[in-house]
């Protein structure tokens, strides 16, 4: 095993205990906790060394379908107005090409931090709208690329030459990683 595979399966450790741990505190303190599932769609692009390789790249590239579930807490900051919502969430993530012949899963640990106003239309506070905001912070833990062109290829070989590329995402920071597995912005509801 490489040392940038142990580093990451150490890192996997320590944010998956400090996740529970951040998730048995915030239990015992919540106002408010909620279960979600939900689907939608996954945008992923790709960076090389140069923009016109970016677009070129890119524009072959289209939404998958994606999953996301977790737990989500809210507390009062100023009541039936303004509450401090954060969770922690499964989610999935990638891209597919054209005709879904190629693409990439990701598995991640979602942690969303959001300000959520609530305009309330009645006294009893049973409806209301509400517009949320605010960072999050994601951790990539597991992940699959898949070729079926690669995979066509490797069985036609007859020669031996034709190596099958493992799927498993190889995560990092480096050239030869496939994907970072660390990611982070802002997320609006």
């Amino acid at each position: 095993m490489s040392s940038c595979n142990i580093k990451h399966t150490i890192m996997k450790k320590i944010l998956f205990t400090a996740m529970f741990l951040l998730f048995a505190v915030i239990l015992g303190v919540s106002q408010n906790v909620g279960l979600f599932i939900g689907g939608g769609f996954s945008d992923m692009r790709i960076r090389t060394d140069t923009i016109e390789d970016d677009k070129e790249i890119n524009k072959e590239l289209k939404f998958r379908q994606i999953y996301h579930a977790g737990i989500n807490f809210e507390n009062d900051l100023i009541e039936r107005t303004l509450y401090l919502q954060f969770g922690i969430h499964a989610k999935l993530s990638g891209y597919t090409t054209s005709g879904d012949s190629a693409g990439m899963y990701l598995h991640n640990v979602h942690v969303p931090i959001e300000i959520k106003y609530k305009y309330f239309f009645d006294s009893r506070g049973e409806t209301y709208v509400y517009a949320s905001g605010g960072p999050y912070f994601s951790l990539a833990y597991k992940g699959i690329i898949y070729d079926d062109f690669e995979k066509e290829i490797f069985r036609e070989d007859e020669t031996g030459l034709v190596e099958m590329r493992n799927p498993q995402v190889k995560f990092g920071k480096t050239i030869e990683d496939d994907v970072a597995p660390f990611d982070y912005g802002i997320n609006i509801g």
